[in-house]
């Protein structure tokens, strides 16, 4: 038994040691330079050996034979990790230069035999490796035989390679970076070295990848990289249409994905699924991305993406999950910003060190120097003691004694050649001296100083961005994926439509697809694209807010009637909806005004949800004698205008309103006079004009600049007006006015045609019909 529990104790220890060791020494990058151990060892390495940009190419054999200084693994491995580096859809910063194939993106592993390639590293490489030396980095590790060491983690002054991403699998860990933009992340570094409190957000940088594609859930992405873990990356290949060849043409490809895998799947799809309308596909990938599926020329090309989106590579995820090790050797998840900041810990230890190594060389030389001025300024009495002195040894001694010098001064004075007591060469010692003592206060005063330190960060982290950094390659957005069924039948009955949406003034929702629909006269309440799959939502004039599924909807034509919103949610006597908005809208809040003044702005995210609600809930608590006039989706930086029917407005900053909870009251906006009511709210920003209409058929265009800005809650300031004002609204110098007359004819007016005016100008007759509404489109 005891034997059997002592068998238990041995198990358990080595395999935590291999743990261990897996963790530490293999699978995950060091936060402070987001490499790897071993690929640290293989560009340590190249490095040291001198095969790098500045150099000629050498064989791949050679780069590998250097490695195996330092590297623990075998020598396919090793040429794995030189090869890879080097592969531009790999890496997106390739740290290693082949001449020869590396490989294309048909399959993994394709590149050329070792012998038919040179390798070395790339320029960027430099930045990660020219300041790694026993001075700078406080911990070096021993190689296999114990002869030589490698540094535990590499000076990287200016350059993380964090923009080139890492996966690994431990022993109950693993690891999943994505890429960045280079330029984006040292911006990034800059901000947070400038500013530790900025915010997230501002500091914050979307995946970039090697292979380009598109980014589908950009919101989810963002909490992910913030907290270090959550929600992948949906990526979705970038398909285009070749009208003429009846074509889908794919050019970039979700990372880490080949165009082998891609053609394999597209041909199982089609086996299984006959009809599906793809007649063929051919791989043309070379240095470039490009597979061409055929498609029949009866088949909806937009339904044929979303198919090959879900049932394919051609959408994929990346997980992400920043673990990575603290000090090269405890995993940690770090968030974004904690990941930046690692790296900025480690760069300024490295830089004091390197400023520290450099200090300690200039004042030694300094000293140096100035013995040696001094022997100059006695060369008679120096010459006189080297000759008088019976050796070396009594000939150091006695500078020492005569100049008042140590022992390294005085070799460095017998060590001198007779032609350095030229007047000329006596000059440049003086020279040198100037220098040194220069450099020497900055360096003192860079070390002292915590700014002066930061400037110097900042400049090498603009150095690198100026000499590297590129455009980026992914695309970010935000859209729903296409979700996988069991056969392709079922796939093309669930594909969503993208479909425009709005309401008519008679409060009839029209869905119509993109293809079909074209703009026309008819008034509308806000007018948005998207998707069958999407939800709106809706908001009464009592407060009220309703859900419903878009698919529920009938799609319809533009000339057809549409769909009676009463018909779908239960309204109250006297209830009308007011305004519609998809549940997938990007703006940041939602802003409810009442005519007495009254606004509230709610943060859009809180009314978002999957579930549609036919019964309503309460979005705004509005009291008895108010009315509520509109409701409005805004951006944070939006600025707020309101507009009353006597002509008074005012204006103030969206920020200026604290987001409240859905059933709140809200905060008064404005203050009125007697018998004074809001008549329209405008979100707008500070460039496009504002315009008018008053009772009578007067209106006038004033720039957006003469409504200045004050506190929320004042009295406003006066517009001239004839009449009552029945709206206000942003335009622009390239809308169409329409105005719709008692007689339910419609006209228009260019705002181009109306001349600019001041709040003191009178409006001027624009119909002498009498409108009931006026709108754009």
């Amino acid at each position: 038994m005891n034997e059997v529990l002592e068998l238990e104790d041995v198990i358990k220890e080595s395999f935590t040691q291999y743990a261990g060791a897996v963790i530490q020494s293999r699978a995950l990058v060091d936060v402070r330079d987001c490499i790897k151990p071993s690929a640290r060892q293989v560009y340590y390495s190249l490095f040291t050996d001198k095969f790098t940009s500045d150099k000629p190419f050498k064989k791949t054999l050679k780069a590998i034979g250097s490695a195996m200084r330092f590297y623990i693994h075998g020598d396919a491995s090793c040429e794995g990790i030189i090869m890879r580096s080097g592969q531009p859809f790999a890496m997106r910063y390739p740290l290693i230069e082949i001449e020869g194939s590396y490989g294309t993106l048909t399959e993994t592993g394709n590149w050329a035999a070792s012998r038919y390639t040179s390798s070395r590293l790339s320029s960027i490489s430099n930045y990660l490796l020219q300041d790694t030396n026993k001075y700078t980095i406080n911990e070096w590790i021993d190689n296999y035989d114990d002869t030589e060491q490698y540094p535990r983690v590499l000076s990287s002054l200016g350059y993380y390679n964090i923009v080139n991403g890492s996966t690994g699998i431990a022993v109950g860990l693993a690891s999943s970076i994505p890429q960045f933009n280079l330029g984006e992340v040292n911006n990034a570094l800059i901000k947070l070295l400038q500013d530790e409190n900025v915010s997230d957000d501002d500091i914050l940088c979307y995946p970039d990848f090697a292979t380009g594609a598109t980014l589908i859930n950009k919101t989810e992405v963002a909490t992910s990289l913030k907290q270090g873990k959550g929600k992948a990356c949906i990526l979705q290949a970038t398909i285009n249409y070749d009208d003429k060849e009846k074509t889908l043409i794919v050019t970039d490809l979700p990372y880490g994905v080949y165009t082998n895998t891609i053609c394999s799947e597209v041909a199982k799809l089609v086996s299984e699924n006959p009809d599906i309308g793809i007649t063929g596909i051919n791989d043309l990938t070379g240095e470039d991305v490009c597979i061409k599926i055929y498609l029949d020329k009866t088949v909806d090309q937009e339904k044929i993406k979303q198919i090959l989106y879900a049932n394919t590579s051609l959408q994929k995820s990346y997980s992400i999950n920043m673990t990575m090790l603290e000090d090269g050797r405890f995993p940690k998840i770090y968030g974004w910003r904690q990941a930046l900041q690692a790296h900025l810990d480690h760069e300024k230890i490295v830089y004091i060190n390197l400023y520290q190594q450099e200090l300690n060389k200039l004042e030694h030389r300094l000293k140096i120097v100035e013995g040696i001025i001094k022997a100059i300024a006695q060369i008679d009495e120096v010459i006189k003691i080297i000759k008088q002195s019976p050796s070396t040894k009594e000939a150091n001694i006695n500078l020492q004694k005569l100049l008042i010098i140590d022992e390294e001064q005085a070799k460095a004075i017998l060590d001198m050649k007779l032609s350095r007591l030229a007047k000329l060469e006596v000059d440049k010692f003086i020279e040198e001296k100037i220098q040194l003592l220069d450099r020497i206060s900055t360096i003192k005063a860079i070390l002292k100083s915590e700014e002066l330190l930061k400037q110097e960060m900042i400049k090498r982290f603009q150095e690198v961005s100026n000499k590297f950094s590129d455009k980026r390659r992914t695309v970010i957005a935000e859209r729903a994926a296409a979700k996988t069924t069991k056969t392709a039948k079922e796939k093309v009955a669930a594909i969503p439509e993208d479909v425009v949406v709005y309401m008519n003034k008679d409060r009839y929702i029209k869905s119509i697809p993109v293809k079909s629909y074209r703009r026309g006269k008819e008034q509308v309440i806000n007018l948005f694209k998207t998707t069958t799959a999407d939800m709106v939502m809706l908001f009464t004039s009592t407060g009220r807010m309703f859900r419903i599924k878009l698919n529920t909807i009938k799609t319809c034509g533009m000339n057809d009637k549409g769909t009676a919103v009463g018909s779908i949610v239960q309204l109250e006597p006297d209830e009308y909806v007011l305004n519609i908005v998809p549940n997938t809208a990007q703006q940041d809040f939602i802003l409810f005004t009442t005519k007495k003044g009254i606004v509230k702005k709610t943060k859009l995210k809180d009314y978002i949800s999957n579930t549609q609600n036919l019964r309503g809930i309460k979005a705004v608590s509005i009291k008895d004698d108010d009315e509520l006039l509109s409701v409005s989706l805004g951006y944070d930086t939006d600025n707020i205008i309101l507009v009353t029917g006597n002509g008074y407005s005012i204006r103030f900053a969206a920020d200026d309103i604290n987001a409240q909870g859905k059933t709140a009251g809200g905060v008064k906006g404005i203050t009125l006079n007697d018998s004074d009511y809001v008549a329209s709210t405008i979100l707008c920003n500070e460039e496009d004009p504002i315009f008018i209409f008053e009772e009578g058929g007067y209106g006038k265009i004033i720039a957006n600049k003469v409504f200045q800005s004050q506190g929320r809650g004042g009295k406003g300031q006066k517009i001239k007006i004839n009449n009552i004002i029945l709206c206000a609204m942003s335009v622009k110098i390239t809308d169409e006015l329409y105005l719709v007359h008692s007689s339910n004819n419609v006209s228009s007016i260019k705002i181009s045609t109306i001349p600019f005016s001041t709040k003191n100008d009178t409006s001027e007759k624009l119909s002498s019909k009498i409108v009931l509404d006026i709108y754009t489109l």
